[in-house]
């Protein structure tokens, strides 16, 4: 847990906001680590925080379209691990929200 702490204190001293990319990499590490409570709680607060930023448009195109992406990936970490845990409910629920091209 030390070595997220200070990476995560590394990525905000960077001076961009980078909340949304820490919590999806804390997701990453966790999920990695089987420990599937902890990963979709990063997840979660990553897609909540990647969601107000895309909905605030205050940020340039790019920076838009970076926060589309993680959104994405997060919601892929999500879908994979209810979907290994046989909660096809909440997968569909990922899936149909965050997944589905219109």
């Amino acid at each position: 847990m030390k070595s997220l702490k200070e990476y995560s204190e590394k990525r905000k001293l960077e001076g961009e906001n980078h909340e949304a990319e820490i919590l999806y990499n804390f997701g990453r590490v966790f999920a990695h680590c089987n420990i599937n409570s902890l990963s979709i709680f990063y997840f979660e607060k990553s897609i909540k925080l990647c969601e107000l930023i895309i909905l605030s448009k205050s940020q340039e195109i790019s920076t838009l379209e970076f926060y589309k992406d993680l959104l994405s990936k997060s919601a892929m970490n999500l879908l994979s691990i209810y979907d290994n845990t046989n909660e096809i409910m909440k997968a569909m629920e990922i899936l149909n929200k965050y997944l589905v091209v219109d």
